[in-house]
């Protein structure tokens, strides 16, 4: 029996890949997943650097929508031997022809992971209240983890790898702004500037899609500087 290819293919053992990279030769969206980062790694550097073949369109102006140009074949039959016949041709469907000028890379992708759920020292939650009383923290950090890096930027102001301290005046948090997620003032050449804020992952670092859409953002909403505070960006 057989049916028509699923729209979306989800692989929940990734390994090497293999699902993800016969996934993307046939045009297929896919979900892979692995508790194994090396097994994640292997795949994303397969995928970054598979070539797939490019198939020649029938209709280039309308693009894949318009289908493709398939192999024809002679269709030969007995009596066509026999009588001497011109055989029909027939299209073979699962054989598209190759465009040998040009090749085709995969699509966008991206990798996600989901935080390691992590309980916090109470002691810490406590110190943290009693240092900032007028803040309503969760009981679980994790669960406000913006609304606690708030408070703690509020407090301290933030530290540059090299060193440089830098207070900020007026942090509160920013409604509906995607990876901004606080503003504040920041006293500089006599004057005032707004500054934004992102916050990177609790359990992860700075991801690069983090840092493009945060200054878009930034630039949209006039901010004067953007400050991301996390491990690391890639």
């Amino acid at each position: 029996m057989t049916t028509d290819p699923a729209d979306l293919v989800l692989d929940p053992t990734c390994g090497s890949g293999t699902t993800a990279y016969v996934a993307e030769q046939f045009g297929r969206r896919w979900i892979t997943c692995d508790t194994s980062r090396v097994a994640l790694a292997l795949a994303r550097q397969r995928l970054l650097c598979a070539v797939f073949p490019f198939y020649k369109l029938a209709y280039p102006e309308k693009g894949i929508s318009g289908g493709f140009v398939y192999e024809n074949v002679p269709y030969i039959t007995l009596k066509t031997v026999a009588q001497g016949e011109r055989p029909d041709t027939e299209t073979i469907y699962d054989k598209p022809v190759t465009d040998k000028d040009r090749v085709r890379v995969p699509g966008p992708l991206t990798v996600e992971a989901i935080p390691v759920p992590s309980i916090e020292d109470p002691s810490v939650l406590s110190a943290t209240q009693s240092e900032v009383p007028n803040e309503s923290l969760s009981p679980n950090v994790a669960e406000d983890y913006v609304g606690t890096m708030i408070v703690l930027v509020r407090k301290d102001g933030v530290t540059f790898s090299g060193g440089k301290h830098m207070a900020l005046d007026n942090v509160r948090p920013v409604e509906s702004a995607g990876f901004l997620h606080a503003e504040a003032q920041v006293k500089q050449n006599g004057g005032s500037s707004r500054v934004a804020l992102s916050f990177g992952p609790r359990h992860g670092p700075v991801t690069a899609r983090q840092v493009e859409e945060a200054m878009r953002s930034a630039y949209m909403m006039g901010f004067n500087v953007l400050i991301f505070a996390g491990f690391k960006h890639l």
